[in-house]
């Protein structure tokens, strides 16, 4: 028997899908010691300023033994966490076999009314009479999954596992659900299967699901592999999935990609590579842009002085008083002061100016902004 992968005809959102990746971006900063910018050093070590503009840990290489290692590799590695063995199939008596099949056509026709419960009991009463059979356990682990009983879904999508090694659905489900609870090896081994597959298979596998299935897998895959510290086999992973991306992928996922490939670039020593994979993403239609401190950082570290000005200007007259754009400033003024003080000028919004300036010139600014309006003039300008 063989279920089907569609329900009307319209893909279905399965709770995989709840497995969210976000990777933190914030203009994290601190506070600078006093004095006027002509004071200090001409160009002070960029290196010891990263952790204000830069989230630590996101990209200086990871130093783990994983790091230069190909997916594969890193799979090996780390060893195949084998399925629980699984009854063969055919193994149930002929009586049970029939009572199996019945509970198993009631299970999906009440599944297709969307009475789930009665649909898992009855599904779960087949799968004790004919345990060894394939389509009971994936019809099983999908009303489960509806239902929201997301470990005995995986629980059934491992066994299916035993039966069809090398199930597409199977192997989704089952190594985003260990990414999402932790456990890395099993995350890895059934993902970097799934990852490994040809396209056009991988494709058919995970037609009942949403288009942007194989993505949530790839990143899926990507965040276990950057919490190993494999930093190559991360990058391996999400240039295969910007490469192999479907048209009709959210603005806001397509951005992940490219920002997290940004990151994996940046901490295998590519800074060319990440600053075009972070401005890729900032030029995605829809989406919130988030990689200019990552962008100004690397522009610095790969000596084009030019581009970082022009980076922070169009920040600047962007957004004068965003957040980020505060925090790149500040960054910018510690390592390159005279510039910095000559981007201030006479721009518009006291807390970059702030910024740009330092020190006393801040206190200054700050002075003047009390003055001229002190019923609005806000303590934010020298934070």
């Amino acid at each position: 028997m063989k279920p089907a992968t569609r329900t009307g005809g319209t893909r279905r959102w399965r709770p995989a899908f709840a497995f969210a990746l976000a990777i933190a971006v914030a203009g994290c900063s601190s506070p600078r010691p006093g004095g006027d910018a002509a004071g200090r050093e001409a160009d002070a070590p960029i290196d010891s300023v990263t952790a204000p503009l830069v989230l630590p840990g996101t990209v200086e290489p990871s130093g783990s033994s994983l790091a230069a290692r190909t997916l594969a590799e890193v799979r090996a590695t780390l060893g195949v966490r084998k399925p629980p063995q699984a009854p063969a199939a055919g193994s149930a008596s002929a009586i049970d076999a029939v009572e199996a099949t019945r509970r198993y056509v009631r299970g999906r026709a009440a599944a297709i009314e969307g009475q789930l419960l009665v649909a898992a009991s009855e599904l779960e009463r087949a799968r004790t009479l004919d345990p060894g059979s394939a389509a009971i356990l994936e019809e099983l682990a999908r009303v489960q999954g509806r239902i929201g009983n997301a470990a005995r879904a995986a629980e059934c999508h491992e066994l299916l596992l035993a039966i069809r090694p090398g199930d597409v659905e199977a192997l989704f489900s089952s190594g985003v659900a260990a990414a999402s609870r932790g456990d890395l090896p099993r995350a890895v081994d059934r993902l970097a299967t799934l990852h490994a597959m040809d396209e056009g298979e991988r494709a058919r596998g995970l037609q009942g699901f949403r288009g942007e299935a194989r993505t949530v897998a790839d990143l899926a895959l990507a965040r276990s592999l950057v919490t190993l510290g494999a930093d190559a086999a991360t990058v391996e992973v999400l240039a295969r999935a910007v490469a192999d991306a479907p048209p009709e992928l959210p603005a806001a996922m397509r951005a992940d990609l490219e920002f997290s490939l940004g990151d994996a670039l940046a901490r295998t020593g590519d800074l060319a590579g990440a600053a075009a994979a972070w401005e890729r993403a900032d030029a995605i239609p829809g989406a919130a842009s988030r990689s200019l401190p990552r962008r100004l950082w690397a522009e610095v570290r790969l000596g084009r002085e030019a581009d970082a000005v022009s980076l922070l200007e169009r920040a600047i007259e962007t957004a004068p008083d965003d957040d980020a754009t505060v925090a790149m400033a500040k960054w910018f003024a510690r390592i390159r002061p005279a510039e910095a003080a000559r981007l201030a000028g006479d721009r518009p919004g006291p807390r970059v100016r702030a910024a740009l300036l330092g020190g006393r010139e801040a206190a200054k600014l700050l002075e003047s902004a009390v003055a001229a309006a002190p019923a609005t003039a806000r303590v934010e300008v020298l934070r």
